[in-house]
C-alpha cells in the first residue's frame, strides 16, 4: 500500500487550482522562514554533510535563489476556500497538499481510505476548491460577509440595500 498513487490524475481544468493548493502547502510549512524560526529544511538538515562544514553550506545555500512564497493575502484567500470545502474532500486534500512528518500512506492508512476513494475525493474536492477560491477571491465585501457568502448564508448588508 505504501507503493500506492493517492492523488488523482489532475484534469487541465483544474490544474490551477492544484497549483494554488501546492504554493498554499509550500507556505504553510515554511512560515517560520518569515519569523525567522527553523524551516523545514533547516529541521531535516539537522546538521550540513560530513563532508562540508555548516559555514560552507550555508554560503552555498545562499546563493541559490529560494521558491518565492505565495502573498500573505492570497493564501488567505485559499485557507478561507480550503475551509469551506466539505471535511471528506479537505481532509484528503490537507493530507495531500499540507507535508507532515507523517507520509501520506500512513495518514490514509489510519483514516482507513481505500486509494480509488482517496482519488475520488481528490478530484471533487479540487473541484470544489476551484469554485470556492474563485468567490472568495472575487469577494470585496470584507472576511466575515464573504465567509457568510459562501457558506449560502444572507449577508447583512445584500439584505440592508434591499430594504432600503
Amino acid at each position: 500500500m505504501t507503493h500506492e498513487n493517492f492523488a488523482a490524475d489532475i484534469p487541465p481544468e483544474l490544474v490551477r487550482a492544484d497549483e494554488l493548493l501546492t504554493q498554499y502547502g509550500r507556505w504553510a510549512t515554511s512560515y517560520g522562514a518569515r519569523k525567522g524560526a527553523p524551516t523545514l529544511d533547516r529541521m531535516f538538515i539537522r546538521e550540513a554533510d560530513r563532508k562540508e562544514s555548516l559555514e560552507a553550506y550555508q554560503r552555498r545555500r545562499a546563493h541559490v535563489p529560494g521558491e518565492a512564497l505565495m502573498p500573505t493575502p492570497e493564501a488567505m484567500n485559499v485557507q478561507r476556500a480550503l475551509a469551506n470545502v466539505p471535511d471528506q474532500e479537505r481532509i484528503v486534500l490537507t493530507i495531500l497538499y499540507i507535508p507532515k512528518r507523517q507520509p501520506v500512506h500512513m495518514q490514509v492508512a489510519a483514516l482507513r481510505l481505500t486509494p480509488s476513494l482517496c482519488r475520488i475525493r481528490h478530484l471533487s474536492g479540487l473541484r470544489m476548491f476551484r469554485h470556492l477560491h474563485d468567490v472568495v477571491s472575487r469577494c470585496r465585501l470584507g472576511c466575515r460577509d464573504c465567509d457568510a457568502f459562501v457558506r449560502g448564508d444572507i449577508v447583512p448588508r445584500v439584505a440592508s440595500l434591499r430594504e432600503a
